[in-house]
Protein backbone atom coordinates (compact mmCIF):
# COMPACT_ATOMS: atom_id res chain seq x y z
CA UNK A 1 0.00 0.00 0.00
CA UNK A 2 2.64 2.20 0.86
CA UNK A 3 4.04 2.14 -3.08
CA UNK A 4 -0.04 3.56 -3.63
CA UNK A 5 0.72 6.23 -0.69
CA UNK A 6 -1.20 5.06 1.91
CA UNK A 7 0.06 3.42 4.76
CA UNK A 8 -2.88 1.12 5.18
CA UNK A 9 -5.70 -0.81 3.75
CA UNK A 10 -7.96 0.91 5.69
CA UNK A 11 -7.22 3.82 4.76
CA UNK A 12 -6.80 2.85 0.84
CA UNK A 13 -10.61 1.61 0.89
CA UNK A 14 -12.28 4.64 1.17
CA UNK A 15 -10.27 7.29 -0.77
CA UNK A 16 -9.80 5.15 -3.92
CA UNK A 17 -12.44 2.31 -3.60
CA UNK A 18 -15.25 4.82 -2.44
CA UNK A 19 -16.56 2.52 0.37
CA UNK A 20 -15.58 1.61 4.03
CA UNK A 21 -12.43 -0.51 5.29
CA UNK A 22 -15.59 -2.77 6.65
CA UNK A 23 -17.49 -3.20 3.27
CA UNK A 24 -13.97 -3.60 1.20
CA UNK A 25 -13.43 -6.57 4.09
CA UNK A 26 -17.04 -8.02 3.59
CA UNK A 27 -16.59 -8.06 -0.36
CA UNK A 28 -13.06 -9.46 0.27
CA UNK A 29 -14.82 -12.25 2.46
CA UNK A 30 -17.58 -12.76 0.28
CA UNK A 31 -15.04 -13.50 -3.20
CA UNK A 32 -13.18 -16.04 -1.05
CA UNK A 33 -16.57 -17.98 -0.08
CA UNK A 34 -17.23 -17.50 -3.78
CA UNK A 35 -14.53 -19.19 -4.92
CA UNK A 36 -15.58 -22.63 -4.80
CA UNK A 37 -19.39 -21.40 -5.99
CA UNK A 38 -19.13 -20.59 -9.48
CA UNK A 39 -23.19 -20.40 -10.32
CA UNK A 40 -23.49 -17.84 -7.01
CA UNK A 41 -20.29 -15.63 -7.74
CA UNK A 42 -21.39 -16.03 -11.76
CA UNK A 43 -25.11 -14.14 -10.52
CA UNK A 44 -23.60 -11.92 -8.09
CA UNK A 45 -20.92 -10.79 -10.49
CA UNK A 46 -24.08 -10.57 -13.23
CA UNK A 47 -25.98 -7.84 -10.73
CA UNK A 48 -29.12 -11.05 -10.83
CA UNK A 49 -28.04 -11.54 -6.83
CA UNK A 50 -28.00 -8.81 -4.08
CA UNK A 51 -24.91 -9.07 -1.99
CA UNK A 52 -27.67 -9.84 1.44
CA UNK A 53 -28.99 -13.32 -0.70
CA UNK A 54 -25.06 -14.13 -1.15
CA UNK A 55 -24.35 -13.68 2.36
CA UNK A 56 -26.63 -15.87 3.35
CA UNK A 57 -25.97 -18.68 0.74
CA UNK A 58 -22.17 -18.74 1.44
CA UNK A 59 -23.18 -20.29 4.89
CA UNK A 60 -24.77 -23.00 3.12
CA UNK A 61 -24.56 -23.85 -0.31
CA UNK A 62 -22.14 -26.55 -0.98
CA UNK A 63 -20.82 -27.56 -4.58
CA UNK A 64 -23.01 -29.84 -4.80
CA UNK A 65 -26.61 -27.25 -3.38
CA UNK A 66 -25.43 -24.04 -4.56
CA UNK A 67 -27.78 -24.51 -7.84
CA UNK A 68 -30.62 -25.58 -5.53
CA UNK A 69 -30.22 -22.58 -2.81
CA UNK A 70 -29.21 -20.25 -5.98
CA UNK A 71 -32.84 -21.08 -7.58
CA UNK A 72 -34.84 -20.64 -3.94
CA UNK A 73 -32.69 -17.43 -3.62
CA UNK A 74 -34.09 -16.17 -6.97
CA UNK A 75 -37.48 -16.89 -5.69
CA UNK A 76 -37.76 -16.36 -2.28
CA UNK A 77 -37.14 -12.87 -0.64
CA UNK A 78 -34.60 -12.48 1.11
CA UNK A 79 -36.04 -12.92 4.95
CA UNK A 80 -37.81 -15.89 3.31
CA UNK A 81 -34.42 -16.99 2.05
CA UNK A 82 -32.78 -16.54 5.61
CA UNK A 83 -35.62 -18.64 7.43
CA UNK A 84 -34.33 -21.38 4.98
CA UNK A 85 -30.67 -20.66 5.49
CA UNK A 86 -31.19 -20.92 9.82
CA UNK A 87 -33.38 -23.71 9.34
CA UNK A 88 -30.65 -25.22 7.69
CA UNK A 89 -27.49 -24.74 9.99
CA UNK A 90 -29.79 -25.62 12.96
CA UNK A 91 -30.83 -29.26 11.13
CA UNK A 92 -26.73 -29.16 11.13
CA UNK A 93 -26.45 -28.51 14.79
CA UNK A 94 -28.75 -31.71 15.04
CA UNK A 95 -32.15 -30.08 15.32
CA UNK A 96 -34.15 -32.51 13.46
CA UNK A 97 -37.05 -30.39 13.59
CA UNK A 98 -35.63 -28.18 10.64
CA UNK A 99 -34.32 -29.21 7.61
CA UNK A 100 -34.37 -27.83 3.84
CA UNK A 101 -33.81 -30.95 1.86
CA UNK A 102 -33.33 -29.52 -1.77
CA UNK A 103 -33.92 -31.72 -5.20
CA UNK A 104 -32.74 -30.04 -8.80
CA UNK A 105 -31.80 -30.86 -12.17
CA UNK A 106 -29.65 -29.11 -13.93
CA UNK A 107 -32.67 -26.53 -15.44
CA UNK A 108 -34.20 -25.86 -11.70
CA UNK A 109 -35.24 -26.74 -8.60
CA UNK A 110 -38.19 -29.96 -8.51
CA UNK A 111 -38.90 -29.63 -4.99
CA UNK A 112 -37.77 -28.31 -2.05
CA UNK A 113 -38.72 -29.84 1.43
CA UNK A 114 -38.71 -28.60 5.04
CA UNK A 115 -39.10 -29.76 7.95
CA UNK A 116 -40.13 -27.45 10.22
CA UNK A 117 -41.19 -26.99 14.23
CA UNK A 118 -44.78 -26.07 14.55
CA UNK A 119 -44.08 -22.49 14.28
CA UNK A 120 -41.78 -22.84 11.71
CA UNK A 121 -44.33 -24.73 9.90
CA UNK A 122 -47.23 -21.97 10.22
CA UNK A 123 -45.09 -19.67 8.54
CA UNK A 124 -44.75 -21.47 5.11
CA UNK A 125 -48.34 -22.41 5.27
CA UNK A 126 -49.67 -19.08 5.15
CA UNK A 127 -46.67 -16.95 4.08
CA UNK A 128 -44.06 -19.23 1.87
CA UNK A 129 -46.51 -21.16 -0.10
CA UNK A 130 -47.99 -17.80 -1.46
CA UNK A 131 -44.50 -16.16 -2.11
CA UNK A 132 -43.85 -19.36 -4.24
CA UNK A 133 -46.64 -19.58 -5.34
CA UNK A 134 -46.28 -15.71 -7.04
CA UNK A 135 -42.91 -16.48 -8.69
Amino acid sequence: MRELGYSTLQSFAPERLGFSWGHARELASIAKSLRDLPLIREAFLAGCLPRCKVRLLVRVATAETEAAWLVLARRLGTRALDEAVKAELRARRGDSSARVDLEHDDEDVERVEVRASAADALFVEHVGKPMLRAV
